[in-house]
């Protein structure tokens, strides 16, 4: 498909739509989409990070992957001691990861709030 092709009907519908109303409505209707892309972006994100970083302490603390108290399948290989040391501070490095994302996609949500001001 080529880019021509849905030019033309997306430009149509922002000179139609973005056209009808005053400049303090974009701005009102651009805040609103940061906010949903916060909601649903971000805010997943950051549960996501906090969900890992809890799992990796479970699995430290138990040194057993996977936790006593997590579902599992019969045919799955439970690792102990070390090995599940290590898997636990590798969900816990994953989750540091998720949580600089986090900070790093609402930093640049900021940033394009305060240059659409």
């Amino acid at each position: 498909m080529s880019r021509t092709r849905w030019r033309q009907p997306s430009d149509r519908w922002s000179r139609h739509n973005l056209s009808v109303h005053e400049p303090g409505q974009i701005q009102t209707i651009l805040l609103a989409l940061i906010l949903m892309m916060i909601l649903c972006g971000v805010l997943p994100l950051a549960v996501f990070a906090g969900w890992m970083w809890s799992f990796g302490g479970r699995v430290k603390a138990g040194d057993r992957f996977p936790p006593a108290d997590a579902v599992r399948w019969k045919s799955s290989t439970v690792l102990e001691g070390a090995a599940a040391r290590s898997r636990g501070t590798l969900f816990q490095t994953f989750a540091v990861v998720f949580g600089v994302l986090t900070i790093g996609l609402l930093w640049s949500l900021w940033r394009l709030w305060v240059a659409l001001r």
